[in-house]
């Protein structure tokens, strides 16, 4: 047998070319998330000037842009309001919101529309407002609140379940 021939191939050690390639595939989909005929995962999207172009951006499967960042969420002024992955028209993943003047405004996850595990909320000046965690969109466990004037609201803060106050 000739060193063309698969069989001879395989018992050399290598494997035919059709199944070397498939196997490529997989472990590149794998490591890299690549999927057939395209990348799948985020990917930021960069112009020719090297900023971020946002209609390139967003999660792909298979080369195809499926989820894109939504930066439709603007205040009037022209400033962002909220960035993050919509799946299905709800948001899903990780959210950051801003107040009209640019100070953050909240952060946290979301899952299938829902916010669920740890929340920060901040005022406008940018001093914390609330962190605790949302439970299926209900909050639980502690919870502190700040005043504008950055002191404790001990009305406020304490055990969540359900989303209300149990204890102090």
């Amino acid at each position: 047998m000739g060193s063309s021939d698969p069989a001879d191939g395989e018992r050399a050690g290598r494997l035919p070319a059709a199944h070397t390639a498939r196997r490529v595939a997989a472990v590149c989909a794998v490591l890299l998330g690549l999927a057939c005929g395209g990348y799948t995962g985020w990917r930021n999207g960069w112009a020719a000037d090297g900023t971020l172009d946002v209609e390139k951006t967003g999660l792909y499967e298979g080369g195809t842009r499926i989820v894109p960042r939504d930066d439709r969420l603007l205040y009037p002024n022209g400033r962002r309001g909220a960035m993050g992955v919509t799946l299905h028209g709800r948001p899903d993943g990780y959210w950051i919101y801003w107040h009209d003047n640019g100070q953050r405004a909240a952060e946290g996850l979301w899952k299938h529309g829902v916010r669920e595990g740890q929340w920060v909320h901040f005022h406008e000046d940018g001093h914390k407002r609330s962190e605790g965690t949302f439970e299926k969109g209900a909050k639980v466990g502690v919870w502190t609140f700040w005043r504008e004037d950055g002191s404790l609201d001990t009305l406020r803060s304490g055990e969540y379940r359900d989303d209300r106050r149990t204890g102090g």
